[in-house]
């Protein structure tokens, strides 16, 4: 059987095949040293090989294989490490980076005494292996950051889903990845609370909610993108007449509320009282 002349890798968050351009599948599978994989012409389609990744398909001369260089077989310290709850949240999986280095410079809870994910950052080593971890995918390595969280996602099914307890959205690329994943799972609802709005947050999905931040200090755009609404802090030494009357109070316990990943449908903002 002769290779086919040209492939083309199609990925999807199930699992990778690839195609070839007379659009016929071809199966990916482990080479014998581990690190580089082989792909056969004669793969049935309905089957996938998950977990896998490349950079670039090259064509073995005198067989009937191609090989796949650059292949990456996802192993523990290439997935993000996904917090499955915490004390707030309840039972919500949630992903973080490095609070203060992953976060806009200068804003006002950037201090270590207004920060409380800074707080555990510092205080638990479990916690600061796990943002550092993250931290450094999603700055060296996005697509396998959120290839793992996919796998995640499609493995687990949560109702909810929290970006960063800790850290914020890196770039505009960091926030389309986020947009591709809600669009991947609407039964899954995403949230993400951020001080970064500088982005472009239009045709955002109905199932991600983005909140933006509010301190006392720090000015909010003057023309407030569509379907974004405003978590305020109140704050009984620095009152903001910001605060509107119909804001939500924070009840303090997520699992049980879910009110923030809904702020879009119910057209409100949420208040939460100084940590």
């Amino acid at each position: 059987m002769k290779p086919p002349k040209q492939i083309d890798v199609i990925d999807n968050h199930k699992g990778f095949t690839a195609l070839t351009k007379s659009n016929t599948h071809v199966k990916i599978v482990m080479g014998k040293n581990g690190e580089r994989e082989a792909v056969r012409s004669d793969y049935n389609p309905t089957l996938t090989l998950p977990f896998i990744r490349w950079q670039k398909v090259r064509r073995e001369s005198n067989t009937g294989w191609q090989t796949a260089e650059g292949v990456e077989k996802m192993s523990k310290r290439n997935l993000p490490i996904i917090a499955a709850q915490n004390s707030k949240l309840g039972k919500i999986p949630n992903v973080s980076t490095i609070p203060g280095a992953d976060c806009l410079r200068g804003v006002p809870c950037a201090k270590i005494s207004e920060c409380y994910a800074m707080k555990f950052f510092n205080m638990y080593p479990n916690v600061r292996n796990a943002w550092r971890h993250n931290s450094q995918l999603a700055h060296k390595k996005p697509e396998t950051f959120f290839n793992g969280i996919r796998v995640y996602v499609d493995k687990k099914r949560p109702r909810f889903f929290r970006w960063h307890v800790a850290g914020d959205i890196l770039d505009q690329s960091y926030l389309n990845s986020m947009k591709s994943i809600a669009v991947e799972f609407p039964e899954t609802k995403f949230l993400a609370f951020t001080k970064r709005y500088e982005f472009d947050y239009s045709n955002l999905p109905s199932n991600l909610s983005i909140v933006f931040s509010a301190w006392v200090e720090k000015p909010l755009p003057e023309e407030m993108p569509k379907d974004i609404h405003i978590a305020w802090v109140r704050d009984a030494h620095h009152l903001d007449n910001r605060i509107p009357k119909t804001a939500i109070e924070c009840p303090g316990f997520c699992e049980s509320c879910g009110m923030c990943w809904n702020l879009k449908t119910i057209k409100r903002d949420v208040v939460f009282h100084k940590h």
